[in-house]
């Protein structure tokens, strides 16, 4: 969905706005918020997070490894800017659509980023998230979500997220079977991510999905910033954040990280 100007400006959404991308989020799984997000700050972002994954890679992946994730690699974003800016961590627009759906206890559970590299090929059909009431025959309402931030064009050429609506309220199959999601799966819609950078994706969990080859000479990279339910369990893989960082926080994002294990800057 589009914003008009004047809710970019007032860093707000009408009422009408906020109770169709609520509804959106409950009914397809997903809410796309287009180009909400200065292009400069996706620049710059996409510069700095290009030579941190690029060290990564060189650094952690072995080849073999590197491989066997077929070209899809993720990687913790490091607690410091840009990616730490308010416009990410605290960005009003997804925060206003998550608060209507989670409540405002909600917590950052963890933050990481999903590049898809030139020469990619297919990632497994998958769920984010187990179901923690596999027995249950109806969904429960939405506890966890992850906002998708874009930082190239996300399109056909270089490997845009395919993504099937509506399969976060499925619950007779294990999240864990994949091949059993790729069977259900011929007989479902499928919708492939296709949005400018700068565009802001709401999404809950539970939304089967995966990422596509990438044929194209460009390195497709996106953030991805997990929240949770207030009550929701925390993830074990959670963002150590620097003293420092912390510290500058906003009374906000200090919230929304209230739960992250904190190091002092000399242990990094």
């Amino acid at each position: 969905m589009r914003l008009t100007t004047e809710e970019i400006e007032a860093g707000a959404m009408s009422p009408e706005n906020l109770a169709l991308a609520a509804r959106t989020l409950h009914d397809v799984g997903y809410v796309v918020l287009e180009e909400i997000l200065p292009i400069d700050w996706v620049n710059r972002t996409r510069a700095q997070c290009d030579a941190d994954i690029a060290e990564f890679v060189a650094k952690e992946l072995k080849p073999e490894v590197h491989a066997e994730r077929a070209g899809h690699v993720s990687m913790l974003a490091p607690m410091h800017a840009p990616y730490t800016d308010p416009i990410a961590v605290e960005n009003p627009f997804a925060l206003q659509v998550m608060e209507e759906a989670l409540g405002k206890s909600l917590y950052c559970m963890f933050y990481n980023t999903n590049t898809a590299y030139p020469g990619s090929m297919y990632q497994r059909l998958h769920r984010d998230i187990y179901l923690p009431f596999p027995e249950l025959k109806h969904a429960l309402p939405v506890y966890m979500v992850v906002v998708n931030i874009p930082l190239v064009d996300f399109t056909l050429e270089n490997g845009s997220t395919e993504v099937y609506p509506g399969t976060h309220l499925i619950t007779d199959i294990d999240p864990a079977d994949s091949q059993k999601l790729l069977e259900r799966a011929q007989y479902l819609p499928a919708v492939r991510t296709n949005i400018k950078a700068g565009s802001v994706v709401v999404r809950d969990m539970r939304v089967w999905h995966r990422g596509m080859p990438n044929p194209s000479d460009m390195v497709r990279t996106m953030l991805a910033i997990v929240y949770g339910r207030g009550f929701w369990m925390t993830d074990p893989r959670m963002n150590q954040i620097p003293r420092s960082t912390f510290d500058a926080f906003s009374e906000k994002s200090k919230h929304l990280f209230r739960h992250s294990p904190l190091v002092e800057d000399a242990e990094i």
